[in-house]
């Protein structure tokens, strides 16, 4: 990926990349802030932004976003 990540955050972002599929990941603003400084803290506000199945919130989606981002940061 080119950015110096921890385990955590490397793990957390393959269950998200899993999840949202690389192309989307490849094109994401979360790729960029994670690029620029991985330890951005703005990065979770990027993790929720990725709860929707069309145009509807789902909530598994969220409960998963949360659970990545406590990841990521842990």
């Amino acid at each position: 990926m080119g950015a110096d990540l921890t385990q955590e955050q490397f793990d957390a972002l393959i269950s998200f990349v899993f999840n949202i599929g690389a192309r989307g990941f490849n094109v994401s603003t979360i790729r960029k802030k994670i690029l620029k400084d991985p330890n951005d803290p703005s990065i979770a506000d990027e993790f929720r932004r990725w709860v929707y199945a069309g145009n509807e919130k789902m909530p598994g989606l969220i409960k998963r976003r949360e659970q990545e981002i406590k990841l990521y940061y842990s």
